[in-house]
């Protein structure tokens, strides 16, 4: 059983090392010969990056890969076997070294970015110590306790929720805190449609859809406020993480796995970031969680071709633009997939890909039926398809994919997939979860191939790691020795938790810091965002109120999306927040109707007619206010100037 399990390791590195040198030649090659072009005239050019050829590279040459696979399985019917033990180890230690040259440093190894170094290093150590101290022992504790317990249905409904509340500790932030910036990319177009808007007909969503959509109704019952949004996140985060425990549980029939799974995803996925994840609402839970309830309907329905399956992953795949896209490519593999592999018959999948396609034109029509009740336009999601092809074109705040990089585990995890699923002649319920699960990871491990940037592998890790874990555990069982058990379970604690601390034991000791911090402060339960509003645009509500009567404004500013909150106004900008304007391109459609009236009067950033020097954004965030002013300004044939302002805002007016 070892030499085997040793000899599809060997499979796998062979074809990933493989796969890595082909890519990395072919990449640079193609790029060589039609070098990259920036498309568009751009405000942000060292945010232009375009990558004509990264993404289709990665998408065809793992399809060929994937079907030589399935080739080599259905005409030699196995992979070349090696029986003496020997050999395979040397291959394996060969191809090991082979593959770890591919990876290159830790992601932000060592870094201490934002925080500032400390000269006392035993800060860190003690912190690291102390949370590897606690995991281990919650581990250690949560296996024997439950052992314990006779009944089994008290024991697991018991064992769900301490996992439950678990997860809840280590992920709670006191004050439900934000980061500003990447919130605005949601609360933007969230206050646009609030205001009469339609998403992408009227105003652009770069990641939102339904999930922005939903809270509009809530906020008009008054169910909603703006600060309850972080309190969501929150509950998001729990959920993800819960259906990752369960799913790795379920699978692999073993507690310590699926806890030693749990805390992995909790060290990478949530401590290793430089920010606290539930403050960011694109990249994290958020933007991951359809895809997570998809794979745990599936193991419930157990059927990929259910009716109840297919028609509610249709409705997640509007939950967010790019994960969408990412889910409808990863339904059609896997289908395919399954169809070559003889396990489901050509009409299940023609009735599959057509009770689909009819349940998503059935959800968007829907839509469009209760926006025009309400008095809304209809939603043109051909802009938001153009949007998405326009932005891959420009490269906009992509980064080129690096030939050393840790995102190279991800496709080991994808090829030794495919191989363990096609040397099973049948699949149970569990291989055809860890089918979906596998093709879900690697196109939503787009993103990073688009954006490599290290942090976004500390963003897709949760999937990437799922899927891991969940190829150990539908082998877990054939591991019968205890002791082997205990051994392998410490090793993968050492591997997945114990190493990623130290590799990031500067910036998980601050953030350990940093939450007992806001949590000894007070007001746990109280959401920080009023208060933070108020205290920061006070002064901002009243210059506006009492100059700009009008419900609808013009407010040029890095903080526009707040401000237009607090002023409780509507938008003369086609554009929310400004600070995702990109190109020349999108400067002109965001001002075509305020280029009709050329507002009398304007609030405008300080800075931006010189009444101050610099600004310290709420948002953080690189101000476009002085391009948009200048094209203003060019085009209307006037030029504003500032009448009354605050410390960094100012009221300007028509000359």
């Amino acid at each position: 059983m070892f030499n085997q399990t040793l000899q599809l390791l060997n499979i796998s590195l062979f074809i990933t090392n493989l796969w890595i040198i082909l890519y990395n030649a072919l990449l640079g090659y193609l790029n060589f010969l039609r070098p990259p072009v920036v498309q568009d005239k751009l405000y942000r050019p060292a945010g232009a990056f375009p990558e004509p050829f990264d993404l289709p590279l990665y998408f065809i040459l793992t399809f060929i890969f994937v079907l030589v696979i399935v080739a080599i399985q259905k005409l030699a019917r196995h992979f070349p076997v090696i029986k003496r033990l020997k050999i395979n180890l040397f291959i394996f230690l060969f191809l090991l070294l082979v593959f770890i040259s591919h990876l290159g440093s830790y992601p932000l190894a060592g870094q201490f970015y934002p925080f500032t170094p400390r000269q006392n290093q035993s800060f860190y150590d003690i912190r690291i110590i102390l949370y590897l101290v606690t995991v281990a022992l919650i581990i250690a504790e949560t296996t024997i306790v439950f052992k314990l317990f006779k009944n089994a249905s008290v024991a697991s409904i018991l064992l769900y929720v301490w996992i439950f509340f678990l997860i809840g500790f280590f992920v709670f932030e006191a004050g439900f805190p934000i980061r500003p910036h990447d919130y605005s990319f949601f609360l933007g177009p969230l206050w646009e449609i609030i205001k009469g808007k339609t998403i992408f007909t009227d105003i652009p969503s770069q990641y939102g859809f339904l999930s922005v959509l939903v809270f509009v109704p809530l906020y008009k019952f008054g169910i909603f406020s703006f600060s309850h949004l972080s309190m969501f996140v929150f509950i998001i985060q729990i959920v993800q993480y819960f259906i990752d425990f369960y799913l790795i549980y379920k699978v692999s029939k073993s507690l310590p796995l699926a806890l030693i799974g749990l805390f992995s995803i909790f060290t990478i996925n949530y401590l290793s970031l430089f920010v606290l994840p539930l403050t960011l609402i694109q990249y994290g839970a958020m933007r991951r969680i359809p895809i997570e309830l998809s794979l745990l309907l599936l193991y419930k329905k157990k059927k990929i071709d259910s009716r109840i399956f297919l028609f509610l992953y249709a409705v997640s795949v509007f939950w967010i633009i790019d994960t969408g896209a990412a889910m409808l490519f990863a339904l059609g593999f896997s289908l395919f997939l399954w169809f070559l592999h003889n396990r489901l018959a050509i009409r299940n999948v023609i009735f599959s890909f057509v009770f689909f396609s009819l349940s998503l034109i059935g959800i968007f029509a829907l839509l469009n039926f209760t926006h025009i009740i309400f008095g809304y336009k209809q939603i043109a999601i051909v802009e938001a398809v153009n949007a998405l092809r326009l932005h891959s074109l420009d490269g906009l705040l992509m980064i080129p994919m690096p030939a050393h990089s840790y995102f190279w585990i991800t496709m080991l995890i994808y090829f030794a997939i495919m191989i363990y699923l096609f040397t099973i002649s049948e699949w149970d319920n569990n291989q055809k979860l860890i089918l979906l699960s596998a093709n879900l990871m690697f196109f939503a491990n787009s993103y990073f191939v688009g954006r490599s940037h290290d942090a976004n592998l500390f963003n897709l890790s949760n999937i990437i790691l799922l899927n891991l874990f969940l190829l150990i555990g539908v082998s877990w069982k054939t591991l019968k020795n205890p002791t082997l058990r205990i051994l392998f379970a410490c090793f993968l604690l050492f591997i997945f938790i114990v190493l990623p601390a130290i590799q990031r034991k500067y910036t998980i000791a601050e953030m350990i810091e940093k939450k007992v911090n806001m949590f000894l402060a007070g007001n746990i339960f109280q959401p920080a965002l009023p208060q933070e509003l108020e205290s920061r645009f006070a002064k901002e509500k009243k210059l506006i109120a009492k100059n700009l009567k009008d419900d609808e404004v013009l407010i040029l500013s890095g903080d526009d999306t707040y401000l237009y909150i607090v002023s409780d106004k509507k938008n003369l900008l086609d554009y929310n927040p400004q600070s995702g304007i990109g190109t020349e391109r999108e400067m002109k459609s965001a001002l075509k109707r305020a280029l009709r009236s050329c507002p009398q009067k304007i609030a405008v950033d300080c800075n931006a007619v010189g009444k101050c020097q610099n600004i310290n954004y709420y948002t953080n965030s690189w101000p476009l206010t002085s391009f948009i002013l200048d094209t203003l300004q060019k085009d209307c044939r006037t030029i504003y100037k500032p009448t009354v302002c605050t410390d960094t805002l100012c009221i300007a007016q028509k000359t």
